[in-house]
Formats: structure tokens, sequence, C-alpha cells
């Protein structure tokens, strides 16, 4: 059951923040499609929405997120 719930809670944290996770992944596949266009918009782009997700992730949590994030 509390599994169930943690899925329920991601899912409501994707919803919440849609509009930053598409427009991060449309920059994305652009800098890997056209690698000289890759700018530090994007970064910035990337870390403030990783940021916005983070601030809905439990303290006990967040390190074991960034660092399967930064093996990625």
């Amino acid at each position: 059951m509390k599994d169930i719930e943690v899925m329920i809670d991601l899912e409501n944290i994707v919803r919440q923040h849609q509009e930053s996770l598409n427009r991060l992944i449309a920059y994305s596949v652009r800098g890997m499609l056209y690698p000289d266009s890759f700018t530090l918009e994007l970064a910035k782009m990337q870390k403030q929405t990783l940021s916005k997700c983070l601030a809905h992730v439990p303290e006990n949590e967040k390190e074991i997120l960034l660092s399967q994030l930064e093996r990625l």
C-alpha cells in the first residue's frame, strides 16, 4: 500500500511540473541533435527543474536521488 502512495505522490509531482519537464526534454533533445547549440541556458533549465522537483523529495532521500542522478 505504501508503494502505491509513493507512486501517486511521484505522479502528482510530475504533473505539477509537467511544463518545466517538457521544456527541459525539448532542450535536451535539441542539444543532442545539434551539439553546437548546447548552451548555458539548457544547464540553467536543468538546474531549475531539478531544484523544483527536489523540493518535494523527503530530506532522507535527497542524497540517494542526487547520487543516482550524478551516475546518469
